[in-house]
């Protein structure tokens, strides 16, 4: 080897030489040591800095939700009381018009929620057994009605060879139905036509497939949109977008709660004849299951911790008017306190209060009962307007019976009959 020195004058290096400079092998592999031990280190912290993202991403939507659900959850309750009232014509109209507004806000928003636990994999499904053709009819008599306002011929059909109960998440079954029928009224014009029809196809693995099919005679899909409806954050056609506007979440998010549910999503349609969306789920048999039952000696006394004093008066009057007799806690401290004096049947606990929340509130009564040896476990249903899957995880250890989002319904309460008297 020949190298130039300074001076110009060159230098001849003989092998020995060369192989002095030349790193060791040990000092190779000490090098790729390093390198590698860095690179765990990298992945170790962007590891940490995407927990603590995904941590901040679950508050905020937490928050979110709490925040808009929260006064989502006084409109609805007030228009609900209202409607119950005789009111002339154009009053019944005006909180009719309200209460449907508060609805598709509270729809919207739980659609933007959703799609982001599904983005995030925080989406779980619920295994419960439920009778399969009665979730089907309450489905079929809100969009009975829905048809004779919009002047739509609606009409299903139920094979009488559906499974009688499943074990499965309904709710999500029902999501996606919804999803797809609220999609056929919104282009379907009047004097059209809609049709359910809800079919077996076939038993294997332990499942049910059961394959639903909506049928519509409105506006159609182009052929070059049919592929982009599914996308997120697409509608198609713009022109229809403004007429019929939406977040656009809606079919991507059937189509994933489709997928989840074991099932696939289908599409046939013809621009100016209507369009067919059909979907299959797949659901392990169910069998009945014996409503719970709440039967005090009594009249029930039932403690609302809520901090809201909207919500406290319109939640507080709502109960009364089953018949309940209910008091009121302004957050977890006075909850405890309250329950040290008095007895009560059951507890609504809302969950962010200040003080104390309702997760430590529920600690604290639950060793009040074991200090004191009370045989009777009161029950405690979370009343809150969070719906992230931790926030029930952190109910339920906390030693809540259940847990009820806002907006509250009664009705879809199961411990209180709502024709208790």
């Amino acid at each position: 080897m020949v190298l130039k020195s300074e001076h110009g004058k060159e230098q001849v290096l003989n092998k020995d030489t060369a192989k002095e400079n030349l790193p060791n092998e040990e000092q190779l592999i000490e090098q790729r040591r390093k390198t590698l031990k860095q690179l765990k280190n990298n992945m170790k912290t962007l590891d940490e800095e995407i927990r603590k993202t995904e941590q901040l991403r679950a508050s905020f939507l937490s928050n979110v939700s709490h925040e808009i659900k929260t006064p989502l959850n006084s409109i609805l309750s007030a228009t609900n009381l209202l409607q119950q009232k005789a009111l002339d014509a154009e009053s019944r109209e005006l909180v009719d018009t309200i209460h449907h507004s508060g609805q598709h806000l509270f729809s919207m928003l739980n659609d933007v929620l959703d799609y982001y636990k599904l983005a995030a994999r925080q989406l779980t499904l619920d295994q419960i057994h439920f009778h399969l053709i009665d979730v089907l009819q309450e489905v079929i008599t809100f969009y009975k009605k829905k048809a004779v306002k919009q002047q739509i011929h609606f009409q299903s059909s139920l094979s009488n060879r559906l499974p009688q109960f499943l074990q499965g998440d309904a709710n999500r079954m029902k999501q996606i139905l919804t999803q797809l029928l609220d999609n056929a009224f919104k282009f379907t014009p009047a004097g059209g036509k809609i049709t359910l029809t809800v079919t077996p196809q076939a038993f294997s693995d332990g499942k049910h497939e059961i394959l639903f099919s909506i049928q519509d005679t409105g506006i159609g899909i182009k052929t070059e949109d049919q592929s982009k409806i599914w996308e997120k954050f697409n509608m198609g056609d713009m022109s229809l977008t403004r007429e019929n506007p939406g977040t656009g979440l809606g079919l991507a998010l059937a189509r994933r709660l489709c997928h989840l549910l074991g099932g696939k999503m289908f599409l046939e349609s013809q621009p100016g004849k209507g369009s067919t969306f059909s979907f299959t789920i797949k659901m392990a048999p169910g069998h009945p299951v014996m409503p719970k039952s709440f039967t005090p000696s009594d009249t029930p006394n039932i403690l609302l911790v809520e901090d809201n004093p909207i919500n406290q008066k319109l939640t507080q009057k709502i109960l009364s008017r089953q018949g309940f007799r209910v008091d009121v806690a302004d957050n977890g401290q006075i909850a405890v306190e309250k329950f040290r004096q008095s007895h009560y049947d059951l507890i609504f606990m809302d969950i962010q209060m200040p003080v104390m929340d309702g997760l430590e509130a529920t600690r604290q009564i639950r060793r009040v009962e074991a200090k004191e040896n009370r045989r009777k476990r009161v029950k405690i249903i979370a009343l809150t307007a969070n719906s992230q899957k931790e926030d029930k995880e952190n109910c339920l250890a906390a030693g809540m019976d259940d847990y009820l989002s806002k907006p509250f319904d009664l009705s879809k309460f199961p411990l209180i009959p709502t024709d208790f008297h």
